[in-house]
């Protein structure tokens, strides 16, 4: 566990900080984790929807003209 931590310019030991303060910084720190996570989930997704529309619309030319692309 990280020992030291900067905030606003400001060091800190956890050593020095009560158990409220390490209970904030515990759950900024899962929700920064969480964010993270997420973004990279909703990039995933929007390239899943990207690739499946693109098949979509292959698969529509296909029925339509008979060509395969």
């Amino acid at each position: 566990m990280i020992k030291k931590f900067s905030i606003d310019g400001v060091d800190y030991n956890r050593e020095d900080l009560s158990t409220e303060a390490l209970s904030f910084i515990d759950a900024i720190k899962y929700l920064e984790d969480r964010e993270m996570e997420l973004a990279q989930l909703h990039e995933s997704l929007n390239i899943s929807r990207t690739t499946n529309i693109e098949k979509l619309k292959e698969k529509v030319i296909k029925i339509k003209t008979g060509l395969e692309f």
